[in-house]
């Protein structure tokens, strides 16, 4: 994506809309991303970042290092080489100007269902030198929706009856041509919204797709990608838990 698609599409949405440098591919990877962050920023909107930093270089902490990041998150490769990130001395001393740098960053890295990766050996002396190993989110593995198979993880089973979805609903992916779709778990970009370079953002939320997302949500007839979703599971799941629960405030 150009710096003036991101520009002239940033400039239609909402000043309380987050900005999320993520979604199906390595945000830094774009020459332009710490414009993109700056400009965002400067316009008023929170941000986020979630990264492997491939792509990432020492001056570009330096340009992004006092930006307020509502998460800045980042990827880091396991032991067993199944997250596919190079770990050569230009990747370790990212790691380390991020961990010595002002962001407030959260490291992640991910496990598969038999839950045996460690983080990559090069890091953990790093890590555990800085105080970080211990509060590593070990994150398991989505199929995303049913596009992905992952060993030992079957896919989810259609959630039946009515379903409230869950937030990535309004966590849009825009691609580089201005084209919007519904969420991070679409892969095969079947849910298509409208264009942000030739509409304006209500618009998307008025689209045939969503409207046909939104009746989905509520006839479990209804083959909708959020059906199969795990974070729709998770949700119901959450749901179902709390329905009977009473609540007090004061």
């Amino acid at each position: 994506m150009s710096f003036e698609t991101f520009a002239k599409c940033i400039d239609k949405l909402p000043k309380d809309t987050t900005i999320n440098f993520a979604g199906f591919s390595e945000p830094c990877l774009n020459p332009e991303y710490t414009k993109m962050i700056l400009y965002a920023n400067k316009k008023g909107h929170k941000i986020r970042l979630l990264t492997t930093t491939i792509g990432m270089k020492l001056a570009d902490v330096n340009l992004i290092e006092n930006v307020p990041f509502l998460r800045f998150l980042i990827h880091l490769p396991d032991n067993q080489n199944k997250t596919k990130i190079l770990v050569d001395d230009d990747f370790i001393k990212i790691i380390e100007r991020l961990i010595d740098s002002k962001i407030e960053v959260n490291w992640k890295f991910h496990q598969s269902p038999n839950g045996k990766e460690d983080v990559h050996p090069k890091l953990k002396p790093l890590l555990i030198e800085a105080g970080i190993y211990n509060s590593l989110v070990r994150a398991g593995l989505k199929t995303r929706a049913g596009n992905v198979e992952i060993e030992g993880k079957a896919f989810v089973e259609k959630i039946k009856g009515k379903i409230r979805g869950c937030h990535l609903l309004y966590t849009n992916q825009l691609l580089p041509n201005g084209d919007v779709f519904i969420c991070c778990m679409d892969w095969e970009l079947k849910y298509f919204l409208g264009n942000l370079l030739h509409s304006d953002y209500d618009s998307l939320f008025q689209s045939n797709t969503f409207k046909e997302i939104l009746k989905g949500f509520k006839d479990d007839k209804s083959e909708i990608l959020c059906r199969y979703c795990e974070l729709c599971e998770i949700q119901e799941s959450w749901w179902e838990k709390i329905k009977n629960v009473r609540s007090w405030s004061a």
